[in-house]
């Protein structure tokens, strides 16, 4: 058994045909993911009540199930849910409808929505309690001390764990 340069050949052109989709899929997952684990990185660092407790609940249910299992769940969920609303509104429209790409969009970006936000929300707890102290004891606003303090200490520390997520 021996090298074969053409098969390799076109094993690769199958291979980069499929890197645009692939690129639209993972890049419409990361913007999803990254938003919605901002927003729950700061729900959770920001301790709002039940708010807090549910998303941490989420976040471990999630960490278990594997990215695959979750792409099958959500893709049987969407399916009979679109198919018994779309019964019930009596409207023509059936699952076969609904872009596959769009499911695995939301798949991985419940997924993904976890891991950033726990990459932000360790990468906002990274920067020390005295950095928040510093810069209001020398008047600056919230939104000033985010700016010139906490980001410049925090993108450091998430930019690589994102870039490896993604």
């Amino acid at each position: 058994m021996g090298f074969d340069l053409s098969f390799m050949t076109v094993a690769l052109k199958a291979g980069l045909s499929a890197v645009p989709l692939t690129t639209a899929l993972s890049g419409g997952a990361f913007a999803v993911s990254f938003l919605c684990g901002t927003v729950f990185a700061l729900v959770r660092l920001n301790n709002v009540p039940y708010l807090s407790k549910l998303l941490q609940i989420y976040i471990t249910v999630i960490k278990a199930v594997p990215a695959i299992l979750l792409l099958y769940i959500v893709y049987f969920l969407i399916v009979d849910g679109f198919n018994a609303f779309s019964e019930a509104l009596r409207l023509n429209a059936t699952s076969k409808n609904i872009s596959m790409n769009v499911i695995a969009v939301i798949a991985l970006s419940l997924n993904g929505t976890v891991t950033v936000s726990e990459t932000i929300r360790g990468a906002f707890l990274s920067v020390p309690r005295g950095q928040y102290e510093g810069a209001r004891s020398v008047g600056l606003t919230s939104y000033q001390t985010l700016k010139r303090v906490v980001l410049p200490q925090m993108i450091p520390v998430a930019v690589p764990v994102l870039c490896n997520n993604l």
